[in-house]
């Protein structure tokens, strides 16, 4: 009545479009109050989702069916690690066939009063780029306003690469001037 407790151990299936999960796997705790979610992984043949710990808490009269006055009022935090290799969604975007390198995603985000923070988002591609932020948004779910603070972003030629090939599926040539520019910092 009061409380769920739930363990996925291993589950993964293959669509018969060529889509996979290799395995999900996570470990819950719901109350009436706070839900808790630790060792989410979710696993593709080339890609992980790994979210070590998520936790939620929000008022006791709250409408968990109305989305809205939820994200209004819970107070949330948590962090995951992601490595996201595009061609992975190959039969849902056929154009990322292609695309083999690894893009790299970590963060760490909390939520509280319509708004989310998060301190410390970095993006990575293999050394073709490094960005590394601030964000805040503000005024949810009605006003949305977002807020980027660029602490870093540094790209190099091998990102002009990727853009048009591995993206796109076929080298394109860019502007000289731009293959020319090599490290951006």
């Amino acid at each position: 009545n009061d409380s769920l407790n739930f363990t996925l151990k291993r589950f993964s299936f293959k669509e018969q479009s060529g889509f996979a999960i290799d395995n999900i796997g996570f470990s819950a705790v719901m109350g009436r109050n706070r839900a808790k979610v630790d060792k989410l992984l979710v696993a593709l043949p080339h890609s992980t989702i790994s979210v070590p710990s998520f936790t939620a808490s929000w008022p006791g009269d709250t409408d968990r069916s109305d989305i809205r006055q939820w994200i209004c009022r819970a107070s949330w935090k948590g962090n995951a690690d992601i490595t996201f290799t595009p061609s992975d969604i190959r039969s849902i975007v056929p154009r990322l066939a292609h695309a083999h390198s690894d893009i790299r995603l970590s963060f760490s985000a909390s939520g509280q009063d319509a708004t989310i923070t998060v301190p410390d988002l970095r993006i990575t591609n293999g050394g073709s780029l490094d960005l590394q932020s601030k964000v805040s948004v503000n005024n949810l779910p009605d006003n949305p306003q977002c807020t980027i603070d660029i602490t870093r972003l540094q790209t190099s030629a091998e990102l002009q690469h990727f853009i048009t090939e591995e993206l796109s599926g076929n080298a394109r040539e860019v502007s000289p001037l731009i293959t020319r520019l090599d490290t951006i910092r």
